[in-house]
C-alpha cells in the first residue's frame, strides 16, 4: 500500500516537479547559487576584478607612453642648446637682455 501509492504519486506528478526534487539538480543548484553569489571568490567578485585589472592594464599602457614621450623631449633638449633655449622661451618667457617679449594669448 505504501510503496505502490509513493511510485504512482511519483509517476503521476509533472515533469517540472519531477525536476526540482531530483538530488542531482539540488546539489547542482546549491553549488552554483554557493559559487554564484554566496561565496567570498563569487562570480560577481570575479568580474568585478577583471574590469579593475583591464583599466589598471589601460592606464598602464597610457603611462608608458607618456614616459616615452617625455624621455624624447628630455633627449631633444639635452642634445641642442637652440630647443632648449626654444624651450625656455615659449613655456618660462626667457629673454635674452634689451629685447622685449609680447604674450599674445
Amino acid at each position: 500500500m505504501g510503496l505502490g501509492n509513493k511510485i504512482s504519486a511519483l509517476k503521476e506528478r509533472s515533469r517540472a516537479a519531477r525536476l526540482l526534487l531530483n538530488k542531482y539538480f539540488i546539489v547542482t543548484f546549491a553549488f552554483l547559487l554557493t559559487v554564484g553569489f554566496i561565496d567570498k571568490n563569487n562570480a560577481i567578485k570575479w568580474i568585478q576584478n577583471k574590469y579593475k585589472i583591464s583599466q589598471q592594464e589601460r592606464l598602464i599602457r597610457q603611462y608608458k607612453k607618456d614616459i616615452q614621450a617625455t624621455d624624447d623631449k628630455i633627449k631633444e633638449l639635452t642634445s641642442d642648446l637652440d630647443s632648449l633655449e626654444k624651450y625656455a622661451r615659449e613655456h618660462y618667457y626667457f629673454q635674452k637682455e634689451n629685447e622685449e617679449v609680447f604674450i599674445v594669448e
